[in-house]
């Protein structure tokens, strides 16, 4: 019986619901797939004719041992997404290098963690107003709000970031339109999911006060973000990319190619989708 290690982590050590949804669709195909946290003493990646890295949501903050293990997995086959690739997507300087090859990226300016240069970037943008976030983080940590008019937020949000960051404008479509998160299982479109953050916020996840509904994205839009896949350095096992869809306009906000939720529940045949994807690296 073929065993895989689905990855997670110490703040959350079990399969999460959309990953439940997918062992139980691998357990249908003969597989035993199993959780095990990346950062947990005695975790023991040898053996396993697959890993795929899940759930490791406690790694901000951590960011040189994750990518300390990530490199560890560096020389292994059979780890999804590829070690090489998640260390890609680790920053958030990679939105620059796809919009290097000409992928809509939502403006923006990279920063070191002080008030001036903040303030730099959001005038390099032409902003009165601006989000400022981490390049590594996830979940909206170290994000904040700031006005350029405004020393005392800038002194904060240059704190929170505590090393380097990015300066964004606020997008008035995320509360509009929401955010469309398109889910691919090999390069094969799965679904899409808009998320629409609670009113007067502008962060979408659920914990936050978000909603998630299932989307019959325009196939325009399901194009362009396919086009996203193939600027990738490594053609991904699964992939999250989330962007503003509104009308002819399409931006990327972030290709999440580590360990995003993929909203399996929301979308009925997207574990078998999933399950069948890794059966074939198996092969």
């Amino acid at each position: 019986m073929p065993r895989i290690a689905f990855v997670t982590c110490l703040e959350k050590p079990a399969f999460q619901p959309s990953d439940r949804l997918a062992a139980e669709a691998l357990a249908k195909r003969g597989v035993e797939v199993s959780p095990v946290p990346w950062n947990a003493n005695g975790s023991d990646f040898e053996g396993w004719d697959a890993i795929v890295v899940r759930s490791t949501w406690d790694y901000v903050g951590r960011e040189a041992s994750f990518l300390a293990w990530l490199l560890s997995l560096d020389k292994r086959p059979n780890v999804y997404n590829p070690s090489r690739l998640m260390r890609w997507n680790l920053s958030k300087r990679y939105l620059a290098r796809l919009g290097w090859q000409g992928v809509p990226i939502v403006p923006t300016r990279f920063v070191a963690p002080s008030p001036t240069d903040i303030l730099v970037g959001m005038e390099q943008l032409g902003l009165v107003e601006a989000v400022v976030k981490p390049v590594f983080g996830a979940s909206g940590i170290g994000l904040s709000i700031v006005r350029a008019d405004d020393p005392e937020g800038l002194l904060v949000a240059a704190a929170k970031l505590r090393s380097a960051g990015m300066v964004q404008p606020v997008l008035s479509e995320i509360g509009d339109v929401g955010e469309t998160s398109f889910v691919f299982f090999d390069g094969i479109f799965s679904h899409a999911i808009n998320k629409r953050p609670a009113p007067g916020a502008i962060l979408c996840q659920e914990e936050h006060g978000g909603v998630s509904v299932r989307l019959d994205p325009a196939p325009a839009a399901i194009e362009a973000a396919r086009n996203v896949l193939d600027k990738l350095p490594i053609a991904p096992l699964y992939a999250r990319i989330d962007a503003i869809v509104d009308n002819d306009r399409f931006m990327i906000m972030e290709a999440e190619l580590i360990e995003p939720e993929l909203f399996i529940g929301l979308a009925p045949t997207a574990a078998d989708v999933f399950a069948d994807a890794i059966m074939a690296r198996l092969r």
